[in-house]
């Protein structure tokens, strides 16, 4: 089998082992392998073909791997928490709130909550919107 082929080969399985790890540096070294399989095709030495793949896969890291990781990272950062996404969520009163006690129900769960308004007092089986959290009290409008 000629060698171009099997660092073909070889290249494709480390694409392959990348989609099951996040640091595209099996991807940084498929590329390398791409390109020193691109050299073998050609018949360079086999010095040639492990500069190749050492070039190629340093440069990748340093280029495009810096590129893939804020893209990665870019997504994640505006995914809300379980206890931010409850911001501006309607949940029922199971216990008069009022500025400085009370208790809503939301989704299943009980939170301890505060009238945002000093003045307001929320009745039971009202609905009332939380306003914001303040660690484990939710203040609700």
């Amino acid at each position: 089998m000629e060698t171009y082929i099997i660092l073909a080969v070889i290249a494709v399985g480390l694409f392959i082992l990348e989609l099951f790890t996040p640091a595209f540096v099996a991807g940084s070294m498929g590329i390398g392998m791409a390109f020193s399989a691109l050299g073998a095709y050609f018949n360079l030495s086999d010095n040639w073909l492990i500069a190749i793949f050492i070039f190629f896969t340093i440069i990748t890291i340093f280029t495009i791997r810096p590129l893939m990781i804020k893209y990665a990272y870019k997504k994640s950062q505006n995914i809300k928490t379980n206890a931010d996404a409850m911001i501006g969520k309607d949940c029922i009163v199971i216990e008069e709130v009022t500025n400085s006690s009370g208790n809503v129900k939301l989704d299943g769960d009980i939170w301890s909550a505060r009238s945002a308004n000093k003045d307001e007092i929320f009745t039971v089986g009202s609905t009332v919107k939380i306003e914001r959290r303040d660690s484990i009290i939710v203040y609700v409008k």
